[in-house]
């Protein structure tokens, strides 16, 4: 890639230790904010991004996307990819809110306390 041009999606990263997946889950997260204001949310982070990524997405605007397009969006944010049929499934939470998980990097299994399959867990409240 020349210097003019602009990467417009990240790489699919493969980390090997949870310092590792806490950088990079920590470097993602304006585009994944920036994705989600796209479509009408605020992202809140919550945890230490030492296990996967807590967000919580609230809508923000008048006119905001469905769960389902701001997962996609985010998704795409994070690690370049989305959900194979573009569906996410999406589980009830407590309050009225709804869950669903993406991965957005490979981690590797053999290190002690790698707990993680490197994933977004995304809430969505108030929809």
């Amino acid at each position: 890639m020349s210097s003019s041009q602009t990467k417009t999606t990240p790489d699919w990263v493969d980390v090997h230790t949870i310092d590792e997946m806490e950088a990079f889950f920590l470097s993602v997260l304006p585009a994944v904010r920036e994705a989600a204001k796209s479509c009408g949310y605020a992202i809140g982070f919550h945890g230490s991004a030492r296990r996967d990524l807590d967000l919580i997405a609230v809508p923000w605007i008048e006119i905001y996307s469905t769960p389902n397009a701001l997962a996609t969006a985010i998704h795409k944010a994070a690690c370049g990819m989305q959900h194979e049929n573009g569906e996410y499934t999406w589980e009830k939470k407590p309050n009225g809110r709804i869950a669903t998980s993406m991965p957005i990097c490979w981690t590797d299994y053999s290190m002690p306390k790698m707990l993680s399959l490197g994933h977004i867990d995304l809430s969505v409240v108030g929809v």
